[in-house]
Order: structure tokens, then sequence, then C-alpha cells
């Protein structure tokens, strides 16, 4: 059927871009009306929540705002890809369309895709980890475009989140010093360098008991200070092995890192750790966490990078009839960076499946931080845009 009557549909079910388009979305933001009338930004609308697929809808929001990765889905022609790709494109593209009915999307096809590649382990129904959802999604998404097993940075997705890492690991003796066991010694270190996509944050251990008023004490530790794990110097003990951990040059475009809160404990129930990460998102300098590459990067020049997204978790308390007492439900946010032509201002919003707020850049780090996602900036001073 050819009328020009259906314009409106084809656009709301398949938006398209042009260069042009795609440029001006990170100018300043002009509000778009759906059919009823209600006002919305195009980039910042909710995402519906079918059952259980709140921790999906977090990494998605987080993702398109990813500018390289956005752009590329926007303005590729996927047709003879995968339907992963397919379909993540099209949801990207309409979640930045200025001309939709509703002022909300749905990641229905992308969910029915995503269940059936990862012989559901990652469904509606039930509820997963976004970092271990993420750490599948952008390896299956690589390998969907085309990327290869063995070889890096193969496709756009390598190209704009992955490093290396060198790690260096030592056996721990018996003659050790009990006190002093993760001191490396002169002996034979043996050394080996790892690609990664995302980094892991081990917090310190939670205090086990409570204040003088029986509330739970909520410790803070700096994003430096958990960063201090890359930094060749801070060792940790596996198994019967200490292990040390640097960044090497060049650090990808967009780093993301995953603040390791759930650890397993010998009932086999995971066991969160509520400790808050304090950071400022703006100007996060990783340069003391990299090995010196005078070749790569000129020596003490800082690395700067700003947060333009970040997944929080929150437990709510639920009656729960099979156990005596409350469980807890874990309530998943993605907060976003508006771009905006003023890069004094920062405007930012959260999101919680159908639901849309802006949130005060100060707060960002009160609430507990489990997936981060950091934009390098181009020389220390302008933002860094892939074409």
């Amino acid at each position: 059927v050819k009328s020009d009557s259906l314009n409106d549909i084809k656009v709301v079910v398949d938006p398209k871009f042009t260069l042009e388009d795609v440029r001006a979305l990170d100018k300043q933001k002009q509000p778009a009306w759906d059919l009823l009338g209600r006002k919305y930004i195009p980039g910042y609308v909710g995402m519906n929540n079918i059952k259980a697929n709140d921790y999906t809808n977090a990494v998605v929001q987080a993702l398109a705002h990813v500018s390289p990765l956005r752009n590329f889905l926007m303005l590729e022609d996927f047709s003879s890809r995968p339907q992963l790709v397919q379909r993540f494109s099209t949801l990207v593209r309409k979640i930045w369309n200025s001309k939709a009915f509703k002022s909300h999307v749905s990641p229905h096809e992308l969910m029915q895709e995503i269940s059936s590649r990862s012989n559901k382990k990652f469904t509606l129904t039930e509820q997963a980890d976004p970092a271990e959802f993420l750490s599948w999604f952008l390896n299956n998404l690589h390998l969907a475009l085309g990327g290869s097993r063995s070889k890096p940075k193969s496709s756009i997705v390598q190209t704009i989140f992955q490093g290396s890492v060198k790690i260096e690991s030592q056996s721990i003796t018996a003659r050790a010093d009990a006190s002093d066991r993760l001191r490396f010694e002169d002996t034979e270190i043996k050394s080996q360098t790892s690609p990664f996509m995302i980094l892991t944050l081990d917090l310190p251990p939670a205090p086990l008991f409570q204040d003088d008023t029986d509330n739970n004490i909520i410790p803070q530790v700096p994003l430096t200070t958990v960063l201090n794990k890359y930094n060749g110097i801070t060792a940790q003990e596996k198994l019967n092995n200490r292990v040390r951990y640097r960044l090497l040059h060049p650090l990808p475009p967009y780093l993301i890192m995953h603040v390791k809160r759930f650890e397993s404990n010998k009932f086999l129930q995971a066991q969160r750790n509520p400790t808050i990460v304090t950071f400022n998102p703006r100007a996060l300098d990783m340069s003391p966490y990299v090995e010196p590459n005078p070749k790569l990067h000129p020596l003490n020049e800082p690395i700067v990078y700003d947060l333009v997204a970040n997944i929080t978790h929150e437990g709510v308390k639920v009656r729960d009839d099979s156990v005596e007492g409350e469980a807890e439900r874990k309530v998943w946010r993605a907060q976003v960076k508006e771009e905006s032509g003023e890069t004094a201002q920062q405007q930012w919003w959260e999101m919680q499946d159908l639901f849309v707020d802006k949130v005060n850049a100060d707060l960002l780090c009160t609430k507990e931080a489990y997936v981060m996602v950091w934009e390098r900036r181009r020389n220390g001073k302008g933002k860094s845009k892939a074409k």
C-alpha cells in the first residue's frame, strides 16, 4: 500500500535519520508532543517494563546515550545483519524520535530476540543482573556486527569500549609473612595483558554492626579510592596468588565501570554491599591508574573523563509470606546526562521504566551506583566524538 497518509505511521514504526539530524541531536533540546498532547524530550523518554525487564531498560537507556554507538545505529543499514542489531537499532531510533505517537517506547521486540539468543538467560519475566546482561549484550552485539572473537577492536563496539589491562601475579609461598602476604617479592612475577570492556571495582567490606540508634551504618568511599585496584601497586589475594592490575594506553573513548555490590555467601544467597561510592561526574582523571607510555600519551598529562550514564540500584522492602519478615526487591534506574550546547550547564535525567524526571547532578552519588559509563575528553578539553 502506497499512500502519503501512512507516512506518520512509518515514522513511528521505523524512524529514519539523516546525518544532519544526528548531528543536531546533542544541540539545544527542543521538546516534542505526542498524540495526547504530552510534552517529552526526544532521547529522554520512558520504557515499558512488561514484567521484570527493568534491568535491560536501564542498560538500553545508558547505551542509547553513548554518542558514537547511537549515531552508528541510526545511520547504518542493518538489513543484512542479525535481528539483534536490527531490533536494537530500531529501538534506539524510536527513543530519539521527535514524531512519536506516545511519550514512551516498548522494548518488547528486542527482548524477544535477547531471550531467544541467550537461551532464556535474560527474559521479560525474571529479573537479572544489569552488569551481566551488559557484558553479554556488548559481546553479542560485537559478533552480530561482524566482529572477531580473537582480533581486538574488530567492530565499533570494541573500538568504543575495549581497553587493555596488565595483570601481574605471584605465588604466595609458605615463607610469606602472614601480616604482609600481599607484598610482592623479588622472585618471579608472571605478567600478562588482557582486554576488557568493563572494569570491575571492588568495594571495601561493609560494617557488620549497627550504630547506637540501631540503624545500619552506610559507609562511603571515594571512587578514586576504589580505582586504586588498577594503580599497579595495590595487590589482591586470589586463591594462592597475589595479583595486581595496571591499565594500559590507550584507554578507550568510553570507560564502563561495574561496582561489584553482590557476593554469594555460604548459603548461596546474594549478599549486598550498600557502600555509597562518592564521585564528581565531571573531570575524573584516570592517569594515576595507567602505566606511563610516552609514545602514546605525554607524561604527567591528565586523562580526563566525564560521566554520561549511571545505572543505580535500590533495595525496596516487600512482604514475603514464604519467609519470616521482609524480602528485598531490586529496583534499577538509569541516570543519563542531557547534552547541551553550553558545556558549563549539565542537566541530568533519571529513568525508571515509564517514570522520567530531572535529577540534580550533585545528588547522583547519593545512590548505589552499579554501572557507570564515562566519556573521555579530547585532549583533556573538548568532548570525544566518534564519527
